[in-house]
């Protein structure tokens, strides 16, 4: 019955439309629950001890890059080339890239387990080497479905791609610490063997569901597709630079400062997840989209694309960036009392986020174009941006210079993404309207300032409820007169009588 129903309202909006429906539904539900996660365990363990566990989960999604092997973006990319050759072709691509992951995966767990104990005399994480016997396994289950997720990403399969990820591991993980505060058992260890255990039941969901990549068919005239090994080692640095720009700062706090701030740090970097979900939503429906326009030469296509994605990342980014930094404080409160005075970390690190949504797709559109050597180039532009400034700013501002080093780091980063965009494919996603989006932000922020000072000084559930009232309805006003087109306005306005007809009815 549900999948009849799935399939019907599939049909009726497009394969395209329904996996963006999906994603932004799944990355929002996923942001929810692992948020309200952390909040949990934050509340359940001291600041020390939620500061080792964020090290570590920063380390896994650090190590899962390595260990995907470039797959997610590799997949995405040779998918319609190998299909448009032959089935066999595409058959040798999938099973060549799931042994690469494979075999990276299990090399990267053994490398970390033998050289634990040297790790161990430079970081001043407590319990380093008995948190990461356990944790570490994550990073094969991990890889496992992030290859999933790609293969059924790049066959349009977005059920399959969003569900195991975006809702099924994050609900396990939450249920697991449920269990764990229901039954006062709560501590690191318990917590870090839930962590893993979400991923590999997630792992044996999405290997369930895709069991077809290894009949008998696929494997029988298998041969070795060398292709990957050309366009992988490039995706898998980009991602390895990337995701090392999240956790060098945290490394560095490891090293230079204690797991109190790396705690802090991460409470706040959970947050920002809020602004961000939007833009990781229209990356991952869209990636493959990119890479078929530009392959059929559509160009002008792919820039209307590129603007009209661009716009609503930025407006709904925007809105969620004025009610995190309008509410900082209030909302890493829910982490504990002792959370709440680090509330400029939190919007230093909404402004990076805000940065990023304003340039959209803009690193995508240089992967699925065939400019992966300067998205390469501009990350590691971005790595040595971050490591210069976090080490020469963490010993006189502490966790501040940090968030303020991974901001600047963002900001180099989405400028110099959209420079190469114009200068390689000729495009921008910018227009007339982006100007009124901008002014509607601007004068939001302003009145919303004015507001909270003049009457919301104390940060209360009923005056952050009120507050965050007041910023939606101005915002979407000013938003609807100023940032959106005719066309978009009668369109709007079109759904809205519809809605209400319903609300009678």
């Amino acid at each position: 019955m549900i999948t009849k129903a799935i399939a019907t309202i599939e049909k009726k909006i497009g394969k395209t439309k329904y996996g963006a429906l999906l994603t932004l539904v799944g990355k929002l539900y996923s942001a929810f629950i692992s948020y309200t996660t952390l909040v949990i365990i934050a509340r359940l363990l001291s600041v020390n001890d939620f500061g080792v566990y964020t090290f570590f989960v920063s380390l896994i999604s650090f190590l899962v890059v390595i260990g995907s092997a470039g797959s997610e973006n590799t997949l995405l990319s040779l998918t319609s080339e190998k299909k448009n050759k032959s089935q066999k072709s595409f058959r040798n691509t999938i099973v060549s890239m799931f042994l690469i992951v494979i075999v990276v995966s299990s090399i990267t767990i053994i490398i970390l387990i033998s050289s634990k104990n040297l790790v161990d005399n430079l970081v001043q994480i407590s319990y380093y080497s008995d948190i990461l016997i356990i944790m570490i396994w994550a990073v094969f289950f991990y890889a496992l479905i992030k290859y999933f997720k790609a293969l059924n990403q790049a066959e349009f399969q977005f059920n399959k791609a969003i569900i195991p990820e975006n809702y099924i591991r994050p609900t396990l993980l939450f249920i697991f610490i449920v269990i764990i505060f229901l039954f006062d058992i709560n501590n690191l260890i318990n917590i870090s063997i839930s962590y893993v255990l979400s991923f590999f039941i997630t792992s044996l969901v999405v290997l369930f569901w895709r069991r077809d990549v290894f009949l008998k068919k696929n494997i029988e005239y298998y041969s070795f597709d060398s292709s990957i090994l050309k366009v992988s080692p490039y995706f898998m640095l980009i991602q390895l630079l990337n995701q090392l720009s999240n956790f060098i700062p945290v490394l560095i706090m490891g090293v230079f400062l204690t797991a109190d701030s790396i705690g802090v740090f991460r409470a706040s970097l959970q947050t920002t997840i809020l602004v961000s979900f939007i833009l990781a939503s229209i990356n991952m429906v869209f990636a493959p989209t990119i890479s078929k326009l530009y392959s059929d030469s559509k160009l002008p296509q792919l820039k209307n694309f590129y603007i009209k994605t661009t716009k609503w990342t930025f407006a709904m980014g925007s809105w969620i960036s004025v009610i995190v930094i309008m509410n900082a404080e209030f909302i890493l409160n829910l982490f504990g009392p002792e959370y709440r005075e680090w509330k400029w970390i939190l919007i230093i690190l909404t402004f990076g986020q805000l940065i990023n949504s304003f340039t959209g797709s803009s690193g995508y559109l240089l992967l699925m174009t065939k400019n992966q050597k300067y998205m390469l180039y501009i990350t590691f532009f971005q790595i040595i941006t971050v490591i210069t400034l976090s080490v020469l700013t963490v010993n006189y501002w502490g966790v501040y210079g940090i968030a303020l080093s991974v901001t600047i780091g963002i900001t180099v980063l989405n400028l110099l993404q959209l420079i190469f965009v114009y200068k390689k494919i000729y495009i921008h996603p910018y227009n007339i309207n982006f100007i009124g989006l901008i002014c509607s932000i601007s004068f939001t922020l302003v009145i919303a300032f004015t507001i909270k000072f003049s009457y919301f000084s104390q940060q209360t559930l009923l005056n952050t409820v009120f507050l965050t009232t007041i910023i939606t309805i101005i915002y979407f006003v000013l938003f609807f007169v100023f940032g959106l087109t005719k066309k978009e306005k009668r369109n709007g306005l079109y759904f809205i009588k519809n809605l209400l007809k319903l609300g009678v009815t």
